[in-house]
């Protein structure tokens, strides 16, 4: 989730931004904070997946909402880290609240982020919402357990690169549950789930056998 410079709230997708700045494949450059929702409709951002989604704007996360809420489904909401200062990121916590309380009751959530800072205080704005603590393998050090606690994470999510058996079971038996990102291979996920993790992100999810097509 990014805040633009009206205050709304916008979905968006790491393959095509950098945390910053708008993606070529948009075919807009430029600050993301400088943008406003009547920009949003001028942006292409479905051509680079197919020839029927050119011209698909970039939704708000009002419309995202509307759109899980007609299908029931159960998402994770990522909070991107804000580069424009502290008073910022509040802001982008208060409209991500906002539009959650939108949220249908039967839709389960979970609320990630690799700031840990912003995923604290999402928490202690929103703490019913189960939270998780996204890490890369650069730094998931042997802290990680004093930060998720700190964040009030029920969740861990680190990175597939470098996970050892050894580091899931020492999470699994501090009580947290497991996704695990970015996992587009079978054996390895097989492997994952095995070894007891609870999901994985995946690009391939069509290619996943029934048995791991569960609502979590």
């Amino acid at each position: 989730m990014a805040r633009m410079r009206c205050g709304c709230i916008s979905r968006w997708y790491r393959r095509h931004f950098s945390r910053r700045y708008v993606g070529s494949v948009h075919q807009r450059s430029g600050s993301l904070y400088d943008l406003s929702a009547g920009d949003l409709s001028g942006i292409d951002a479905g051509s680079w997946f197919h020839d029927d989604f050119i011209g698909e704007p970039l939704p708000l996360f009002s419309q995202f909402i509307a759109l899980v809420n007609s299908h029931r489904l159960n998402i994770n909401v990522e909070i991107k880290s804000c580069t424009s200062g502290w008073q910022n990121t509040l802001k982008l916590i208060e409209g991500v609240i906002a539009g959650l309380d939108d949220l249908h009751p039967e839709c389960e959530l979970i609320v990630s982020s690799f700031n840990h800072l912003a995923l604290a205080e999402f928490k202690r704005r929103r703490p019913q919402t189960a939270v998780a603590c996204l890490f890369e393998a650069s730094n998931l050090w042997d802290d990680a357990e004093s930060i998720l606690e700190g964040c009030g994470a029920e969740y861990i999510h680190p990175c597939d690169e470098g996970l050892t058996k050894e580091t899931v079971k020492r999470f699994k038996q501090a009580g947290y549950k497991i996704n695990v990102y970015t996992v587009n291979d079978l054996a390895r996920a097989n492997q994952l789930f095995n070894w007891g993790v609870d999901g994985v992100f995946t690009d391939i999810a069509h290619r996943f056998p029934s048995k791991y097509k569960q609502a979590w």
